[in-house]
């Protein structure tokens, strides 16, 4: 499907029922992950149908699958998680909470068998974007099968556009004195001057004759980036984390202890940077300087 922002590509799927041998269904999944891995890889990609597999409700997965299957679980499952896995797929039915006649997405022919073995699996990056998923009761089909509903909404991250900003002027300088000496001496030469002009033109040059005497007087602040207050170890620490997720998609005990060291150094950094605002803080009140009081305490309620 071709979108505006990114393709979604969709595979569906007939997996081989559970009569079928072991050679047989590796075979297919073998030929599922090459039509997968050929797929764009910007593309968003969802797989979906026919898995002929019950993955029950006592198997829960973080991210990957939910607590809220149905029924028990048969054999094949197994090949099917491990898909799930090894692509980082999201089985959406699993994750929300429903009436179990929202689940069963099948039905035998003399209606007393119900199972749940249709799936809508989405690449995890991409399962907020799902915000429910469930059977449609009362659709009729003309198969066995039920009418299996995903509603998604594509949320994107909001990119920041690089716009041209003019540096500030260095109030601080005005503490000094010399801007308003400037002003005066300025405005007061303007006193005797007694040529007709409009009113617009009055004001381009008293507009003029401030920036003026500001550019010359207080200069522009030099342009910094925003403080962070993370430092170099933790971030390191961080990546050390984020690369280990990537390469499980469980979490393994090596990603719980570096996920223990980011929190406790994000947790030091962040007191430090708090101590380091207070002494700031109490440095610009015993100077009086209001302003610079004020930016301190907007830091502090950030």
């Amino acid at each position: 499907m071709n979108a505006k922002l990114v393709n979604v590509s969709i595979i569906q799927v007939y997996v081989p029922t559970s009569d079928a041998s072991n050679e047989v269904m590796e075979s297919f999944y073998e030929d599922l992950q090459s039509l997968l891995d050929s797929l764009p890889h910007q593309d968003i990609k969802i797989v979906m149908r026919d898995f002929n597999a019950k993955v029950g409700d006592d198997v829960q997965i973080e991210g990957l699958i939910g607590k809220h299957g149905l029924g028990v679980c048969n054999e094949r499952r197994h090949m099917l998680i491990d898909f799930c896995i090894g692509n980082s797929l999201c089985v959406t039915n699993t994750m929300f909470q429903q009436h179990p006649r929202r689940k069963y997405t099948w039905t035998s022919a003399d209606g007393t068998v119900r199972n749940q073995i249709d799936f809508i699996t989405v690449q995890s990056r991409w399962k907020s974007s799902i915000i429910n998923c469930h059977k449609l009761p009362g659709a009729d089909c003309g198969t066995d099968h039920q009418l299996l509903v995903a509603i998604w909404k594509l949320r994107l991250k909001r990119i920041k556009k690089d716009t041209d900003t003019v540096a500030r002027f260095n109030l601080h300088k005005l503490q000094e004195g010399q801007y308003s000496v400037e002003i005066v001496n300025w405005f007061s030469a303007l006193s005797y001057e007694h040529e007709a002009k409009t009113p617009e033109e009055k004001w381009m040059q008293v507009k003029d004759i401030m920036l003026e005497v500001a550019e010359g007087t207080l200069g522009r602040k030099k342009a910094t980036k925003k403080q962070k207050w993370m430092s170099q170890p933790t971030l390191e620490l961080v990546n050390k984390r984020r690369q280990e997720k990537e390469h499980h998609s469980v979490a393994t005990d090596e990603y719980k202890h570096l996920h223990s060291q980011v929190t406790m150094a994000i947790r030091k950094d962040k007191e430090t940077y708090i101590q380091q605002l207070c002494e700031e803080l109490e440095k610009q009140a015993n100077k009086g300087n209001l302003r610079g009081l004020f930016q301190m305490v907007k830091k502090l309620g950030r």
